[in-house]
């Protein structure tokens, strides 16, 4: 086999009359390389390469698929010669012309090259490379300097092997490779960002400390230690990119390579300031992996302080629950407490100024800045109090959402670590103001808004509550009910009792009563999805105990007098809550006294509510309608909305079981059908049919005398007649009823000639007037000739002929026609 190859490799040197014949000699030689069987001696491709080098490297420039044949047995000869020395500054300068002469465009010339260069890389002692690491770092970075995404990111993965075989003989050049490894850092392909952050965390272990200060300046921008500097991440920091990098495997190898910096590097005492809020922001990455790694590498911080300090090592980490509510998910070990307790206390100050600065772009990374180290610190931190007053100064400055909620969970994690007694006096000691006083004042003042105070006290209560015995928060909750509910109620303080609604804590009596009624005090629409959790987790087995406490509710409501019911915001949505989620647990007859005692208060704007809460409770006996409904419909009441209030009482009025047709209600129904909404009229008219339908398909001869009711509707329809005349003709769908009722009683009901006389000939004028009114009046003037069969009759017919014979044909034809049809 080695002599065949040997007389394969000798035919190269003949002279080729064309590029077809060379190409045909280069790929017959490749595959006889790559295929040959067995494996020809390394002795043979010695004398093979030594006798080819040159008329193979003359080949690159002919022509470029017979450059790739040549450099692809390049790469096959290089990697199985015994020693290849004395061909590499020549084929390294070589390959150098090719990218940047001959092939400068071409990607698949350019990726056998950097094929090659990983081949020498792999196969060359450390000691060889040495006499050509010029030659051979210039080619890898005109390599970087291509548009080729795959070559740039096996050139920063060669760069990576470099500084780990021959560190010291590249140091001289690292200012040149920092640069081109930072402009990969921007490229647009992922592999090519996540193979250059690689690159530079290995360069950066091999730096000289002289010369380290200067670098990671190039990388961290300012070399100033103010932890604005710190957490900018602007535009000069290189590394600022990586941070907010889309893809997760580019933020992953970030991550690393900080944290390896911080382990390994000689300088990493100078370096946490810098570092450690990168590593500590990571914990709030968006996936987990990513996040995952953050933390092992914490815990790996903590491990090697506990080393360096011989400290006995623990495992805490592995025998804890973990928090539901932040992005940590095992308890900090002893060394990561320590270490970041001495650099919390290094940063507070500065972390506080930049979150009550509301100006500052850089809230939101203090935040979590101050988020992470509140958890793993723990209990660590002596200064909690004065950072709990600054973060609710900073609530009121805050106008991002982000950050707001980032501050809420830094609170809550205070909760678990201070006990009630301190966390509470601080809270009710704060000035309450306005939170849009609060918003234009000097973020150092330590006025704060009642919404801030609630929102502190909400999650100082959580994380209490999560983390310790409740029974000291319950010798506070006296105290503490009372402070939330001398704040007006708001989203804040119906948080505040989700809040103590969702613990799982066994709450005693007075404190089930304090929350339920906070809970009832407030209008919102989630108010029944709590109720529901209390009623199945505070009184499942104890129906009795949510009937007496709510009829506790009900008696202190039933107190109130006419002034407090004006002026009252609070009394309202308790009854409210009561009456449409708990109606099963209170008795009518205490709602009736409340509803009454609303009723006579003048101008209350819970007039028309109140209504609407009878009619969902079906609350209509005929005391309501004699005490409430009837004056609702006669507008005695002085309410905003009187056509409003109307509308609703007809509405319960038409649920109740009264069919007394007194002329008390006729009087207010007719009060109703002066007014100005049209809509109110018709249910009015309809009512009265309502209640005379009864009498008819009953006969209870309690109603009303034949004769009180001739007179009801006489009036009626003498009022809508006058109607008629002056209003729109909308108004004619309002005596359909009442005709109707004409003919359910045409013998108690005698309607005199001069009422009828004026309905029909209004009727008759309409549709001679308006064609488009022509189907309605037909109708009712139709239902009017059925509906009387009495004496009135022959005097109404008398009287419309009288009509026809003083009109025109038009209007005689049709009184004629309308005759005709009884």
């Amino acid at each position: 086999m080695d002599a065949f190859l040997l007389s394969k490799a000798q035919s190269l040197l003949n002279e080729f009359n064309t590029l077809e014949d060379l190409k045909s000699a280069l790929s017959d030689l490749k595959e006889t390389l790559l295929t040959s069987k067995p494996k020809p001696t390394q002795s043979c491709i010695q004398e093979i390469y030594q006798l080819i080098f040159e008329p193979l490297t003359d080949s690159f420039s002919k022509d470029a698929e017979i450059a790739i044949i040549a450099l692809i047995i390049h790469n096959e000869l290089l990697s199985r010669c015994e020693n290849i020395s004395p061909f590499l500054s020549r084929l390294i300068i070589t390959l150098t012309r090719i990218v940047t002469e001959d092939y400068l465009d071409n990607e698949n010339v350019h990726s056998t090259v950097s094929d090659i260069v990983t081949n020498i890389i792999s196969v060359t002692e450390g000691f060889q490379l040495t006499a050509v690491i010029f030659h051979l770092l210039s080619l890898m970075l005109e390599l970087l300097e291509n548009s080729f995404k795959d070559i740039k990111a096996k050139t920063c993965k060669n760069i990576s092997v470099l500084c780990k075989t021959v560190p010291f003989n590249i140091i001289q050049y690292h200012n040149d490779i920092l640069l081109k490894l930072i402009s990969c850092m921007k490229h647009p392909d992922f592999n090519v960002r996540t193979s250059s952050l690689e690159a530079l965390g290995h360069l950066v272990y091999i730096l000289p400390s002289s010369d380290m200060k200067s670098v990671l300046r190039e990388l961290l921008g300012s070399d100033s230690d103010r932890f604005n500097d710190v957490v900018q991440f602007n535009r000069d920091n290189a590394l600022s990119n990586m941070i907010r990098d889309e893809h997760m495997q580019v933020r992953d190898m970030f991550f690393r390579v900080v944290c390896d910096w911080l382990l390994h590097l000689a300088s990493k005492r100078e370096l946490q300031k810098r570092l450690l809020p990168i590593i500590l922001v990571g914990l709030f990455d968006p996936i987990e992996e990513v996040r995952e790694t953050c933390w092992e590498q914490i815990v790996e911080l903590g491990i090697m302080w506990e080393n360096e300090n011989s400290y006995p090592t623990s495992n805490e980490s592995e025998d804890f629950k973990p928090y539901p509510w932040h992005p940590f998910y095992k308890k900090p070990r002893i060394g990561v407490k320590i270490l970041f307790t001495h650099y919390f206390n290094s940063i507070q100050q500065d972390i506080l100024h930049e979150i009550s600065n509301f100006m500052s772009p850089n809230r939101e990374i203090a935040a979590k800045l101050l988020f992470s180290l509140l958890i793993l610190t723990e209990s660590a931190n002596d200064s909690l109090y004065n950072v709990l007053n600054n973060i609710m100064i900073s609530l009121e400055t805050s106008n991002q959402n982000n950050t707001t909620q980032i501050l809420l969970k830094c609170i809550e994690a205070i909760g678990r670590q201070i006990p009630v007694a301190s966390f509470f006096p601080i809270i009710t000691s704060s000035r309450s103001k306005p939170s849009i006083f609060c918003s234009f004042i000097c973020t150092n003042t330590p006025i704060v808004s009642s919404a801030s105070q609630l929102s502190t006290l909400t999650y100082l209560s959580k994380g209490n509550l999560d983390s310790k015995d409740p029974s000291e928060f319950i010798g506070f909750f006296s105290g503490i009910l009372r402070f939330v509910r001398l704040i007006e109620r708001s989203r804040e303080s119906l948080f505040f009792a989700q809040a103590l609604i969702d613990t799982d804590i066994k709450w005693p009596e007075n404190c089930r009563e304090g929350i339920l009624r906070l809970l009832l005090e407030h209008d919102h629409e989630s108010i029944p999805k709590f109720l529901k959790k209390i009623r199945d987790s505070w009184y499942l087995d104890e129906e009795q105990n949510l009937k007496f406490v709510l009829d506790v509710f009900i008696k202190d409501i039933q107190k109130c007098n006419a002034s407090e019911w004006k002026a009252s915001t609070l009394t309202w949505p308790v009854l409210s809550n009561i009456c449409k989620h708990c109606g099963d647990y209170v008795t009518h007859e205490d709602l009736e006294l409340i509803f009454i005692k609303i009723f006579s208060v003048p101008m209350s704007p819970y007039h028309i509510p109140s209504i609407r809460l009878m009619k969902n409770l079906q609350l209509h006996n005929p005391d309501i309608v004699n005490k409430i409904i009837l004056k609702c419909l006669l507008g005695t009441l002085k309410t905003e909305d009187i056509s409003l209030l109307r509308s609703e009482a007809l509405q319960l009025l038409k649920l109740s079981e009264h069919h007394n047709v007194e002329m008390s209600l006729f009087e207010a129904l007719s009060s109703c059908i002066d007014d100005s909404q049209l809509s109110v009229q018709m249910d009015a008219c309809d009512e009265i049919h309502r209640q005379f339908t009864f009498v008819k398909i009953y006969g209870v001869e309690k109603f009303t005398k034949a004769k009180d009711q001739s007179n009801i509707i006489t009036k009626l329809m003498l009022k809508l007649i006058s109607m008629l005349e002056r209003g729109p003709d909308q108004t004619l769908n309002c005596l359909y009823p009442l005709i109707d009722v004409i003919g359910l009683f045409p013998e108690e009901i005698d309607i005199n000639a001069k009422a009828w006389s004026l309905v029909l000939k209004r009727l008759v004028t309409i549709v001679i007037d308006e064609d488009k009114s022509n189907v309605t009046c037909k109708e009712l003037a139709h239902l009017c000739i059925i509906a009387v069969t009495n004496s009135s009759k022959p005097i109404i017919i008398d009287e419309l002929n009288a009509i026809a014979r003083a009109s025109d044909k038009k209007t005689a034809d049709y009184i004629a026609s309308m005759l005709s049809l009884d």
